[in-house]
């Protein structure tokens, strides 16, 4: 039988990909209902929350870079 951690482990992983699949739907209407690409979105998201972000930054948030 797994001892407790195992199942919060088990539970917690369960929790973030549901409020990983809730948010990637969330972005996918909101886009939707504004009018732009999601991946627009989400850097401008970005650039509001950080208040300034470099091209580079926004690459690797976006995970348009390869490293």
């Amino acid at each position: 039988m797994p001892d407790r951690r195992d199942l919060d482990i088990g539970e917690l992983m369960t929790a973030f990909d549901a409020v990983v699949r809730a948010n990637a739907s969330l972005m996918t209407q909101l886009s939707s209902r504004a009018g732009v690409h999601d991946t627009a979105l989400r850097a401008l998201v970005l650039v509001s929350d950080t208040g300034y972000s470099t091209p580079t930054e926004v690459a690797g948030f976006l995970g348009l870079t390869s490293g």
